[in-house]
């Protein structure tokens, strides 16, 4: 995100949490009720999908935590990305189903939000598989270029 930041002249302010985020709602009311940030950015939610939420279920938290921010904060762009490439989508043990239902899912979170500062970015077109590293999870570092080149790219249209 740094990169990203840096590519869009802001500066980054990260607030992930890596292996148990589980759009929980009060990150989001916390995310919320933050006033140190211009732009946010929500890469959802791949930490659910490995713990075997229900797509429903990360739809209906997806939404809760989406909905919360962007209300709270109608003039900040924000931008929800969908699950980049990763294992379910290409091992005989991954359930690709479940990888797209959980894309969909955040896409209609958006789709149907009242909210005119939300946009989407697939995952899919930020990283190709051939970009993580030996566990198909995590993207390696061309991986992660590639992420913060395309999410700039899409930024600068949104900060416009």
């Amino acid at each position: 995100m740094s990169r990203v930041a840096r590519d869009c002249g802001l500066d980054a302010l990260n607030l992930a949490c890596s292996g148990s985020a589980y759009c929980e709602p009060a990150m989001a009311d916390y995310v919320a009720d933050r006033e140190d940030w211009d732009v946010a950015t929500f890469a959802l939610s791949v930490n659910m999908a490995n713990a075997g939420f229900p797509p429903a279920e990360f739809r209906e938290r997806a939404d809760y935590f989406v909905d919360t921010v962007a209300r709270a904060h109608p003039e900040k762009p924000i931008v929800c990305v969908t699950l980049f490439p990763y294992y379910a989508d290409v091992t005989d043990e991954g359930d690709a189903d479940v990888a797209a239902a959980y894309r969909d899912a955040l896409r209609s979170v958006v789709d149907d939000s009242p909210h005119d500062n939300l946009s989407l970015v697939a995952g899919t077109d930020l990283l190709s598989a051939s970009d993580l590293t030996w566990d198909v999870l995590h993207p390696s570092d061309g991986g992660m270029e590639s992420i913060g080149d395309g999410l700039a790219r899409h930024l600068e249209t949104r900060l416009d």
